[in-house]
């Protein structure tokens, strides 16, 4: 029984180390890809150190960049405040940092932030869209705003008191 034993520790370590290599060969890898891609993989490690539990994102020819966030504790947990004013809020602050950074996304295709957040006043997940044209991406007041797949009222004039750390 002895092997055994030896046996376990080596194919966790085995394990371990698979995918400790894979994490550095996917953090330095160049990707060749469009330039606007590449920003936003480059900007996905920063929306997951924001309180997004997952982000993931692409660009898409002809349409733009698409960026994906989940949120289970963080703006739509925020005492005193509906999880969607504060999702919304986030949101526009993410927006108003990330989207001036994807700057090689073509000038007349959108930006847009799709975010699933977990409402635990009904116990249900929500999705929050927002998008703008690549062009108009340093004007909040041109956010186009979904809750549900229904239009929304852009609060980006409003402050925003939300804070970006984990």
């Amino acid at each position: 029984m002895p092997h055994k034993r030896t046996l376990l520790p080596l194919g966790l370590a085995g394990v371990l180390l698979f995918l400790v290599t894979r994490q550095i060969a996917q953090a330095d890898a160049p990707t060749i890809s469009h330039p606007a891609h590449n920003q936003v993989r480059a900007i996905l490690p920063e929306l997951r150190d924001t309180q997004a539990e997952h982000a993931s994102g692409a660009y898409v020819p002809g349409v733009g960049a698409i960026l994906t966030l989940e949120l289970v504790r963080g703006p739509n947990s925020i005492k005193d405040l509906s999880p969607s004013t504060g999702t919304q809020d986030w949101a526009i602050q993410l927006m108003r940092t990330f989207g001036p950074r994807l700057n090689e996304v073509p000038p007349y295709e959108t930006i847009a932030l799709s975010i699933d957040f977990y409402d635990y006043a009904v116990v249900v997940y929500h999705q929050l869209v927002i998008t703008c044209r690549a062009a108009e991406i340093n004007h909040p007041s041109q956010y186009l705003i979904w809750l549900d797949g229904k239009p929304l009222e852009n609060s980006a004039g409003h402050s925003v008191s939300v804070d970006l750390g984990s």
